[in-house]
């Protein structure tokens, strides 16, 4: 009987240890997170870890590579918040702290905070300029910020952001493009000619959107009043691409504005003199009547070959269709 009763007894205490969860010590907590976060189960390894840091009390915390690999752990689980908190401690312990700075760089990114994310981008390119990585995800900063200001329309931000971009990239070949396409388009847009100029000489010589950029090259000599290099600049476009619609476009309207320019003295040179007929100072059959006459149909023949040309290179464009045929009834008349 008694040997029945110390079995049980055993049994029983055997039951109550095993019932008992054991509790785990830092390290082990700490090596569980690491073969979690091996396994990429990012959550599970966050949550020992930060167990372990539990164990680990009031002390300093010295471990900064589990601190780095918490505040990892908790950007890929999009954990924002608690990514920028240990990236943080991280940085103030001044280890990994490049790292840290671009994993914080990119928390602060995904909570849609790209001001204070390019600013820990640019802290960390002054502490480290040479770091290729930083340089990188810098310049694609500057550029994405470009990109959202121009669709926004505010084209001097843009311009400012892509220069910024460009000055990272520093004296290594230029690969973007198109940015250096938009500089040219915010800079023409924020009215500053002499940069637009220089953009879009460079987007020319590296044949990207090579007849767009003429195209706004011309269109900034129109607006200074270079006419003479503003119709260069459409023939010379004109003979990279001769079908190119707005090339074609702008042409014939340069055209009908030169011919618009020879009708409209015609025509003020007409309505002089029929105001002083008007007025009974004149005469039809009076010479000074018949001069002015002359002077005017002289007009409206110069007129004539540059809608012609305007044709050429635009058959259904409708003002000088128009043009021509009003200089043609004026002269028979």
């Amino acid at each position: 009987m008694k040997s029945l009763f110390f079995v049980f007894m055993l049994c029983v205490s055997v039951l109550a240890v095993n019932g008992q969860e054991v509790e785990k010590s830092f390290a082990e907590l700490k090596n569980e997170g690491n073969a979690a976060l091996t396994n990429k189960e990012y959550p599970k390894a966050l949550e020992l870890f930060e167990k372990a840091l539990v164990k680990w009390g009031d002390k300093p915390v010295v471990d900064s590579t589990m601190i780095y690999n918490m505040g990892y752990c908790a950007i890929s689980s999009k954990d924002y918040v608690k990514a920028v908190k240990y990236f943080d401690q991280v940085i103030a312990m001044n280890a990994m702290k490049i790292n840290a700075m671009l994993g914080k760089a990119d928390a602060l990114k995904a909570m849609n905070n790209n001001t204070e994310s390019i600013k820990t981008l640019e802290l960390a390119s002054a502490l480290a300029p040479a770091d290729t990585k930083v340089t990188g995800k810098l310049t694609s900063a500057y550029t994405s910020e470009g990109n959202a200001a121009i669709k926004n329309k505010e084209f001097p931000k843009a311009l400012e952001f892509y220069e910024k971009a460009l000055a990272k990239i520093g004296d290594k070949p230029i690969v973007d493009t198109s940015m250096i396409y938009n500089m040219g388009y915010c800079a023409m847009s924020s009215k500053n000619y002499e940069k637009a100029h220089k953009y879009f000489d460079q987007v020319i010589s590296m044949n990207y959107k090579k007849v767009s950029a003429m195209v706004n090259k011309s269109d900034i000599y129109r607006l200074t009043k270079n006419d003479a290099a503003s119709l260069k600049t459409l023939e010379e476009a004109y003979s990279v691409k001769s079908d190119d619609p707005k090339v074609l476009s702008k042409l014939a309207s340069y055209y009908v504005n030169e011919a618009n320019s020879y009708y409209s003295k015609g025509s003020a040179i007409i309505n002089k003199v029929n105001g002083q007929i008007t007025a009974g100072k004149l005469k039809t059959s009076d010479e000074p009547y018949k001069l002015a006459e002359k002077q005017a149909v002289d007009e409206f023949k110069k007129a004539l070959p540059l809608l012609d040309k305007a044709l050429g290179y635009d058959p259904e464009n409708a003002n000088a269709k128009k043009l021509k045929s009003a200089c043609e009834q004026a002269i028979k008349s």
